[in-house]
């Protein structure tokens, strides 16, 4: 059975990278001082830490439940369309390949559909304009998110840099390059 593990002991992990990560790899740990292993072990326990100052970062941009949203929101979307290509083209490693299928596109929309309903406030939808806002029509009222998601997407295509939200804009358009000229309207 062999002697028991010591704290901070090494586990063995067999692992298999590519030429260029493990170049990467050892001009990292030569630059640390660090031995290959150690400096990978390093490298993923700063994936685990980022973890949670990702989550602290989106909690100060958009609120503690918006971000519980936007993770369930990734987490279904993903799951099921990766599962949805999977069902068309047996592929079962298209992390971002699933975005291009109708079929696993459409089933990632539904899965996230299901999410937002499932948050959504009980009462009437209808606004109750107060102040200067009782002034706009009704129909400006009632196509205010369609409208900020125009314009927004407006922004992705034609950059305006003078804007709040060109940052966010901008590294959106950084994700999404290849699928912008490919957007519906």
């Amino acid at each position: 059975m062999g002697r028991p593990r010591e704290f901070g002991e090494r586990h063995p992990l067999g692992l298999r990278v590519t030429k260029e990560t493990k170049k990467k790899l050892t001009d990292a740990a030569n630059a640390s001082g660090r031995s290959q292993s150690r400096e990978a072990e390093f490298r993923l326990e700063q994936t685990f830490n980022s973890t949670n100052t990702l989550f602290d970062a989106l909690d100060l941009a958009y609120g503690r439940h918006w971000t519980g949203i936007l993770l369930a929101l990734a987490h279904v979307s993903q799951l099921t369309g990766t599962r949805g290509l999977a069902v068309n083209e047996w592929n079962f490693e298209g992390a971002e390949d699933w975005m291009m299928d109708p079929y696993a596109y459409d089933q990632a929309v539904k899965a996230a559909n299901t999410i937002l309903e499932a948050f959504r406030p009980m009462g009437d939808v209808s606004a109750k304009p107060v102040g200067d806002f009782a002034r706009l029509p009704r129909a400006s009222l009632e196509s205010l998110g369609k409208e900020f998601a125009l314009d927004f997407l407006q922004q992705l295509k034609k950059p305006n840099e003078q804007r709040s939200d060109a940052e966010i804009a901008s590294a959106a358009r950084l994700r999404l390059a290849d699928l912008i000229p490919k957007m519906r309207g």
